[in-house]
């Protein structure tokens, strides 16, 4: 952060845009910083007008951090890692429905071989995904990856648990027995899938 504030105002100061990209990209590898990042990171400080990159407060759950590094992976050294994040999503993007980077999630999976910064157009989500980028150099393991999945999975079924038991007191008071003892059913298999995640998360720690 300290090296790409010293080089930001040097890089304002060149007028051409295909000479300021160039620099960033020089500047970028010498730093080992993705260039991608920094480009995204100087295109946000040009637009607000600022001298400076603030070091921001994040705005990402952990599990939004571990999956957009996991889906933005391009060494086929971590090849796994990102495998598992599209696997999960692909089989099911439910789960991920709920996230605040959900858009940025579901460019990366179908990106390809391009760039992760190119293939996601919203800035407010590219803005998302070069905070997470910047934040570590080394991208999560395989079973990093798989650990936020079992939790996000983990809080999508409290989240349906804790709506069952409101239906199950509905239809308490109803006397609807025929649809209390459906809910009922439908509660006794979610506990069972949590107990699995639960346990599934324990074995893996």
């Amino acid at each position: 952060m300290k090296a790409m504030n010293y080089l930001l105002p040097h890089i304002r100061r060149i007028p051409q845009k295909l000479l300021r990209d160039q620099f960033a990209m020089d500047a970028a590898q010498k730093l080992g910083i993705d260039s991608a990042v920094l480009r995204e990171e100087l295109r946000q400080a040009a637009l607000r007008r600022r001298d400076h990159i603030e070091v921001r407060v994040t705005t990402l759950t952990e599990v939004e951090r571990v999956l957009l590094r996991a889906l933005a992976i391009t060494d086929p050294e971590h090849e796994e890692a990102r495998r598992t994040a599209v696997d999960a999503f692909t089989r099911q993007s439910q789960w991920f429905e709920g996230l605040g980077v959900y858009g940025a999630l579901r460019a990366l999976v179908e990106r390809g071989v391009r760039d992760p910064m190119d293939v996601v157009e919203d800035p407010a989500q590219r803005a998302l995904l070069a905070e997470a980028l910047l934040a570590e150099t080394e991208p999560p393991s395989a079973d990093t990856v798989l650990g936020a999945i079992l939790s996000l999975q983990q809080r999508k079924i409290e989240a349906e648990l804790r709506d069952m038991r409101a239906q199950i007191q509905e239809a308490e008071q109803r006397g609807d027995f025929a649809e209390l003892a459906v809910l009922t059913q439908r509660k006794l298999e979610l506990d069972r899938v949590y107990r699995q995640l639960r346990g599934s998360g324990s074995s893996g720690n």
